[in-house]
C-alpha cells in the first residue's frame, strides 16, 4: 500500500475504533499487504520464466 494511504488509514483507524477493532483491522491489512507482496513475487517469477519466450518471439519478429 501507498505509504501515505497507509498512514491514513491508521490515523482513521486510531481515532474511530475501539481497541478490539483496531487489532482486528490490522490484522486484515497485514494480511492484505502480505497477499499483495506474494502476488507481486509470482508475477515477477513468471514475467522472468517468460523472458525467453517473449525474446524468442521478439526475434522472429520482422523489424519495420
Amino acid at each position: 500500500m501507498d505509504a501515505v494511504l497507509f498512514s491514513g488509514l491508521d490515523v482513521l483507524i486510531e481515532r474511530n475504533l475501539t481497541s478490539h477493532q483496531r487489532v482486528l483491522s490490522h490484522k486484515v491489512f497485514f494480511g492484505i499487504e502480505r497477499s499483495l507482496q506474494s502476488q507481486i513475487k509470482k508475477g515477477i517469477e513468471l514475467l522472468i520464466d517468460g523472458l525467453p519466450l517473449i525474446f524468442e518471439a521478439l526475434n522472429r519478429c520482422p523489424m519495420i
